[in-house]
């Protein structure tokens, strides 16, 4: 019957043509198997294509595959590759039981199937042969999905097998970056470097019969859409690492990441709180006055599905009903695809069994409207559902069937508002077929009669033929705002971000939130950010980021689309770097002539923007990471020429200025691998970034340098000289910017450079040792460096750098504590500089041995040398010496204890620095300024100089002036009790030093940091503990160690076996430490510990083990509190004399300290006592005492608690109103102190029935 053909056409797989027929070509084959596709989006989308397949196999009767033109450059390039290996198995079965016509015949079916599929979506089949095949994703256009794409070609793959057959598939994908180019070979269009295709095939044989094997960011990227298993005892290993695949079963039903997110795993959402509150609004419209048509347009990853995402939440909370359709990227072969979608969810038919689809179609849609009964047939057509009852009209063909289709789901979405508001979600607008566009025009023109919101999304227009809709209300999606996107990457890194980086990440996504996200799970997965104590720091390097394959696939999308004029343009310019001018562009593109027309289509395309107009154009790329992409995609070999000719079109451009073009010409040279002028203009390029203060800059550029320098064509000897001077620059700038573990290793470096016996160099490296240890700590170490570098100076009679050795030993000793010998070595110095009229070095030698004196006491030495260099420095006009002895008498007065002179003092040095803008040396003044303005009590003036003081060392570029600055800043704050004020400047503190490397002054900042955040309640107070105690084991601290371990078991209370060990690590550190105090209060915090668990008998005995320990000490602090605790444990136990003897013990220790508080604790002791043993008149006394101890100290707190005791015991001893007295003062406190169990105990206690059985 017709139905029945109708049911075959719709559902039955077609037995396929070369089954049918014998020695049809494979195109033949391929083409009618594609007509007769049951999924639209797999078949023809109009008879057009269909001829032109046609056409095509008349002209040439061997293809069988629709004409690609490659679109890569001819040269090749590199791009984001997604590998299709398909192990082909069984051909060598069929040799043996088909003819050889026959099995060629096979072969080329099977190739012209798997053809056909990978090109329907979108790939390549670039290698093919009986045992394996090879499919290519990415090329010659790039599509967002691309791995999505080829593993829905792999299912397709398996799921077009035939059972039984004795040809069997087993497949496997990987991507990577590799170098690509066309080929003139038709059986292998493109050529790949690297191991891409090879591994994948690897893969491909492990797999079992119709396995389809994933693995590595692949795995990652298409795992929501996906379900897999793992492959249990596979590891396969490439250069990137070794993975355990996973096997692909099928699709999911998700549509979008977004879909597949868990409750609670989405980033928060910020930045759109206006948008959505737009759409809310439209919403409320819609219900009160009539639908409307939203648009929402944006570029990719800026958060159009994000900001729906939270619109449909609230739609769900608010009971209103919604649909959603989403347009596919290749939608234009299926008409009406999102409208379908919304029908299909309007219906309700996803759990509707097959069988009664057709009825349930029916009753549904008469559900939404008695009136939408004419369009029965239409809607169960473009459901491709078949029905005799209901076909459609005969009459209806080509374009009145359009109409009529677009008629019908235009009065499913206006006709079914009617009864409940409706919302309309169509995404991705800019991927829509002509028919939607028909029905959307259609349903804009009929919305404002009908309760119908629409919502459409999109991407900006990029030609002139799919422009976004434009709805009454439009709303453009920009970047996000600074403060919005540090949110986002706060929330994926887990941690606050220093500002630099902030910034960095920012500049280099463009605010774009999806960009961000990537980018910032990439940086964390690679370790190039790691977080500690709830700070995130740069732990890799910054220059190169990795940039992530998701990311890359949207870019180079839009790369894609570019003619290839205007890409190789863009590819030019990429070279150039984010900002570019006309006139040295035009001097490296191929045609000049044509480059106007290539600039305006790349701003057309949103790409790139024009910055200025004179005196020549100049242009920037939008976004940094299109520029990173851009440079990726070219080939070693094309970076190395394009570069040696941007730097020699800069050397002609800019001839007369080379100095001020430097640092662009070394970086131009350096990657064309031109290694002399590399590292001629790298050298000057580090000189010039040191003049103007840029020391990162120059370091940078010092260390590139050094590489260049290892590829020039020179003799060994000359290049290692080369290497020592670029050295020896670098030593010094790092020390200034205070990177003491890089400094250390440029010092190593030098040393390995200029072994034993190479002369006075090494001698100068080795004072730079010195020097460095000294800072460091290492006093021992610095001496040894020393030594041998004045043996060495001694040796070739080499005496300037014998004083520099002698200068540094007195730094030494003076650092050291060994004042005597600083003296000496210093006095020395200054005899030195007096017999060879050294004056210029004459004044701060006077310096340095003047604050040895001072650290003596010997005040009239010390006042005498400050004069005598200051007056130096007055003869010799020399500002920075007049600073320095400035600096000297402000110090020299602090110590004498004469502050009012100190501040002058300070002040001149300040006025000094600012003059001849010395910013260092102005922040280490207005620090010493802001100390003694805290010390004269003039507070706010203090902070305002602190304030000053961290903003000019912000300015200075010193990481270790500003972390100094900030430290200091904070010791002042908590000196005042403001922790809560101080935490932010030792968070600042500890974020720059991270970078820095491993010190003395990291740890120093992190436990600052720690203390400010326990004393001011904060719970991440613990892991700052745990941060600090990490680096001072790092740093073989072992007294920070375990001052650290001590504060963490503090604030660890509620995890037990965190305490345990705790615990036992520090108990372990204060015994091999022979610390018998830090034993006595970790045995105290142990019996503490375990009297809480209800272990009496082991709490006893840590006390009695803690007091023992603390009576060999002389003063033996702590033992009062010791003993109390001790005490009330051996009450509870019953143990009443043991208790008696050491609370008495107790309260005379407490009593001679004069430590109130303690004594209290006594009293309240001794009166539980005296309860337990039912002397209530003694233990009345006994609170008395406490209670008036308490007041003395004033413990409020414990005042109350006294009362309540006091009450409690005019209770039991028949004075009620006593008792209620005592209880109502007592609960006035708890209120007052907001002490919540102090308020419980007392309203407990006033109730009669708890009254009667209290104890």
């Amino acid at each position: 019957s017709d139905q029945a053909i109708i049911h075959s056409i719709l559902n039955t797989v077609p037995t396929p043509a070369s089954d049918l027929t014998e020695g049809l070509s494979p195109g033949v084959v391929a083409t009618l198997d594609r007509a007769l596709q049951k999924e639209p989006a797999r078949r023809y989308p109009d008879a057009s294509a269909m001829l032109a397949d046609l056409e095509q196999l008349i002209a040439d009767p061997e293809s069988f595959s629709r004409a690609v033109v490659p679109s890569l450059p001819v040269e090749g390039e590199r791009r984001l590759m997604t590998a299709l290996a398909c192990t082909i198995t069984g051909f060598g079965t069929l040799l043996e039981s088909l003819e050889p016509d026959a099995v060629d015949q096979r072969l080329a079916t099977l190739r012209a199937r798997l053809q056909r599929t990978v090109e329907d979506y979108g790939g390549v089949l670039n290698d093919f042969s009986e045992d394996r095949a090879i499919a290519l994703f990415g090329v010659p256009v790039a599509h967002e999905d691309d791995t999505l794409r080829a593993v829905r070609a792999a299912l397709e793959i398996r799921k077009g097998g035939r059972s039984g057959d004795a040809v069997g598939i087993r497949s496997a994908l990987l991507s990577s970056q590799v170098a690509i180019r066309p080929t003139d070979e038709p059986e292998r269009p493109y050529r790949l470097g690297g191991s891409l295709a090879r591994d994948a095939a690897r893969l491909a044989a492990r797999g079992e019969q119709g396995d389809i094997l994933i693995a590595g960011e692949l795995a990652r990227a298409v795992m929501p859409f996906v379900e897999t298993e793992p492959r249990a005892g596979i590891e396969f290993e490439v250069a990137s690492g070794t993975y355990e695949p996973v096997a692909v079963l099928g699709e999911t039903e998700v549509d979008s990441r977004l879909d597949a997110s868990s409750p609670g795993t989405l980033t928060r959402f910020v930045g759109r709180s206006g948008e959505l509150a737009s759409l809310v609004h439209s919403l409320e419209s819609t219900n009160t006055g009539g639908g409307r048509l939203v648009s929402i347009v944006g570029d990719a990853g800026v958060g159009k599905s994000r900001l729906l995402h939270e619109f449909r939440r609230q739609l769900a909370d608010d009971g209103v009903r919604y649909v959603q359709g989403r347009c596919q990227v290749h939608g234009s072969l299926t008409p009406f695809v999102p409208f379908i979608e919304c029908v299909k969810a309007m219906l309700g038919l996803s759990r509707v069994p097959q069988a009664q689809l057709g009825d349930q179609v029916i009753s549904r849609t008469l559900g939404l409207s008695s009136e939408l009964g004419i369009y029965a047939p239409l809607i169960l057509h473009l459901l491709s559902i078949e029905s005799e009852r209901h076909p459609v009209p005969d009459y209806l063909v080509g374009d009145d069937l359009r109409a009529a289709l677009a008629e019908a789901l235009v009065s499913v979405f206006t006709l079914g508002s009617r009864g409940q508001p409706l919302v309309l979600l169509l995404e991705d607008w800019h991927w829509a077929d002509s028919g939607s566009d028909d029905v959307l025009a259609l349903l804009t023109e009929m919305i404002s009669a009908y309760p119908l919101l629409v919502v459409v999304t999109s991407r900006p227009a990029t030609d002139e033929d799919r422009v976004p809709p434009a709805g009454q209300l439009h709303l453009d999606l920009a970047p996000l705002e600074p403060e919005s996107a540090v949110a986002v990457m706060q929330a994926i890194i887990g941690a606050r971000l220093p500002v630099d980086l902030a910034a960095r990440i920012t500049e280099k996504t463009g605010g774009n939130p999806f960009f961000i996200e990537e980018l910032c799970r990439t940086l964390v997965e690679e370790g190039t950010i790691a977080a500690a104590g709830g700070e995130a720091f740069v732990k890799g390097s910054l220059d190169r980021l990795t940039i992530p394959d998701t990311v890359q696939a949207v870019l180079k999308t839009r790369l894609d689309r570019l003619d290839p004029e205007a890409r190789e343009v863009l590819r030019s310019a990429s070279v150039i770097g984010r900002a570019f001018g006309h006139a040295l562009l035009a001097r490296v593109v191929p045609s000049a002539s044509r480059l106007p027309t290539a600039l305006d289509a790349l701003r057309a395309s949103g790409l790139i923007q024009r910055t200025g107009l004179v005196p020549e154009a100049t242009y920037r790329f939008k976004h940094a990471l299109t520029l990173d992409v851009t440079y990726d995609s070219l080939l070693e070999r094309q970076r190395r020429e394009r570069n040696l000719l941007v730097g020699e079109a800069l050397e002609e451009l800019h001839a007369d200025d080379l100095d001020a073009h430097a640092a662009r010409l070394a970086r131009h040279f350096g990657a064309a691998e031109s290694w002399d002028r590399a590292v001629t203009y790298g050298r000057l390029a580090a000189q010039r970034a040191a003049a103007l203060w840029r020391l990162d800059e120059a370091v940078s550029t010092l260390e590139r340098t050094r590489a260049w320098v290892v590829h020039l064509d020179a003799p060994q000897e000359l290049r290692d000289q080369m290497l020592v001077e670029l050295l020896l620059a670098e030593e010094r700038h790092l020390e200034t910017l205070g990177r003491r573990e890089r400094q250390q290793a440029a010092i190593d470096e030098l040393l390995r450079l200029l072994p034993e016996g190479a002369g006075v160099q090494r001698a100068i490296v080795l004072v730079r040792q010195g020097e460095l240890a000294t800072l460091l700590g290492d006093y021992e170490g610095a001496r040894v460096a020393l030594d041998e570098a004045i043996t060495i100076a001694e040796t070739l009679g080499a005496e300037t750098e014998r004083i520099m050795a002698v200068r540094a030993i007195g730094h030494q000793c003076w650092r050291a504590g060994s004042y005597e010998e600083a003296i000496s070595s210093l006095t020395e110095v200054v005899e030195h500089d007096r017999a060879e009229e050294a004056s210029t070095r004459l004044p701060r030698d006077l310096v340095n041995l003047g604050r040895v004196l001072r650290e003596l006491g010997r005040w009239d030495e010390a006042l005498a040398i400050g004069h005598e260099a200051l007056a130096m420095a007055n003869d010799l006009g020399d500002p920075l010496d007049q600073i320095y002895a400035s600096n000297y008498f402000g110090h020299l007065y602090r110590a004498m204890g004469r502050p009012e002179d100190a501040l002058a003092s300070f002040e001149r040095a300040r006025i000094g620095s600012t003059e001849i803008n010395l910013p260092v040396r102005l922040t280490f003044n207005l620090l010493a300024i802001a100390a003694l303005q805290m010390d004269l009590g003039r507070i706010e003036e203090s902070w305002e100089t602190y304030e000053e003081a961290v903003e000019t060392a912000r300015r200075t570029g010193r990481a270790d002036s500003l972390a100094a600055g900030l430290s200091f800043y904070g010791d002042a704050l908590m000196a005042v009790g403001q922790p809560e004020a101080a935490i932010p400047r030792y968070e600042e503190a500890a974020t720059i030093l991270r970078p820095l490397g491993v010190d003395q002054a990291l740890a120093r900042a992190t436990g600052n940091l720690a203390r400010a955040r326990e004393q001011a309640g904060h719970d991440s107070a613990a892991d700052s503990w745990a941060e600090t105690r990490l680096l001072r084991e790092h740093l073989g601290d072992q007294q920070g160690v375990l001052e650290a371990v001590e504060h963490e078991a503090r604030l660890r209370l509620s995890d037990p076996d965190r305490l345990s060990a705790l615990h036992d690590v520090a108990l372990t550190l204060a015994t091999d430490l022979g610390d018998v105090e830090a034993e006595a209060r970790i045995r105290n915090s142990l019996a503490i510990t375990a009297w809480k668990r209800g272990e009496l008998d082991e709490a006893a005995r840590e006390y009695a083990t803690a007091a023992a320990r603390l009576r060999l000490t002389e003063e033996r602090p702590g033992l009062g509190a010791v003993l109390n605790g001790r005490g009330a444990v051996l009450t509870h136990l019953g143990r009443y004399d043991e208790a008696q003897a050491v609370l008495d013990e107790a309260r005379e220790i407490n009593e001679a300290a004069g430590d109130l508080e303690r004594g209290a604790d006594s009293f309240a002791a001794l009166g539980a006592l005296a309860r337990e043993q039912n002397d209530v008149t003694r233990a009345f006394d006994l609170y008395e005492s406490c209670l008036e101890h308490r007041r003395l100290s004033g413990d409020r707190v414990g005042e109350g608690w006294a009362l309540h005791r006091l009450a409690e015991i005019s209770t039991l001893a028949g004075a009620p109103d006593r008792a209620a007295t005592f209880s109502a003062t007592a609960r006035a406190i708890a209120r007052e102190t907001r002490h919540s169990p102090l308020e419980r105990a007392c309203a407990k206690l006033a109730s009669p029935d708890d009254a009667s059985s209290s104890t």
